[in-house]
């Protein structure tokens, strides 16, 4: 089972762009590689340029063989799997036809065709250029929309006071 996220940007005219993420899609996941690795509209944009992913990784990388993803062996030992250094694109490293970016006109159209139904994800990036990462849980309302930097600071803090 896999926690899946949509990932995109608002753009100048309200309009927004956007890519479906597979795995890892909670806070911790995708939205920790968010805020940490692609701070700036220039990162986003290239992310977002490589299509829908089956793992966001910390830099966008080139194309890999899709069936290697996840293979990666961890300095912790055995046993142990690191998070994807670079994305698994489904178009780029499969592919696939159809996985680009997609457009939508406003929240409300993005939610419609994106975002609900029986396969939609459960959480939302979108990065507001001059603001930074905004994560909506689901069920999407555009005015619930929390930065992402605070919500991953509360999530620290709640961390931070469970250690003994």
């Amino acid at each position: 089972m896999s926690t899946r996220s949509r990932i995109g940007i608002k753009n100048d005219d309200g309009t927004i762009t956007s890519i479906y993420c597979h795995s890892d899609g909670y806070l911790g996941g995708v939205g920790a590689l968010l805020a940490d690795c692609y701070s700036t509209d220039e990162k986003v944009r290239a992310l977002l340029a490589v299509g829908d992913l089956s793992e966001l990784g910390a830099v966008v990388g080139d194309q890999i063989p899709f069936d290697q993803r996840g293979w990666r062996p961890s300095p912790r030992g055995r046993g142990w799997v690191d998070q994807a250094v670079q994305c698994v694109a489904y178009g780029r490293d499969r592919g696939d036809v159809g996985t680009g970016a997609r457009g939508s006109v406003s929240f409300d159209d993005l939610k419609r065709e994106h975002l609900l139904g029986s396969f939609g994800p459960e959480h939302l990036y979108l990065f507001y250029p001059g603001e930074g990462w905004r994560w909506f849980p689901y069920p999407f309302f555009e005015d619930q929309g929390r930065l992402l930097s605070e919500v991953l600071a509360e999530v620290q803090q709640a961390i931070d006071a469970d250690e003994p």
